[in-house]
């Protein structure tokens, strides 16, 4: 996975917004996060547009530090592989 060059927090975030947290179990807050994502796609969500894991996962990336990659990683496969098989 690449992210396209032309990504910004402000194209990831398509009209909605951002939200700065402190988090004592950040995977958790991620997966939780994640999982009520995907929990919002409209029916057969998980394709090549905008309600698509990849789209997801690069939302996730751009709007965080790339110190949070490691935990954004581990959480997405693990919501992956639970909600997406």
């Amino acid at each position: 996975f690449e992210m396209p060059r032309a990504s910004t927090a402000s194209a990831a975030t398509d009209g909605g917004f951002a939200v700065v947290k402190r988090s004592a179990d950040p995977y958790e807050d991620f997966r939780k996060s994640m999982e009520e994502m995907i929990a919002e796609w409209p029916e057969g969500g998980d394709g090549d547009g905008e309600h698509s894991a990849e789209s997801l996962l690069e939302t996730y990336l751009v709007l965080n530090s790339p110190r949070h990659y490691p935990v954004i990683l581990a959480a997405f496969a693990d919501v992956r592989e639970t909600l997406c098989p």
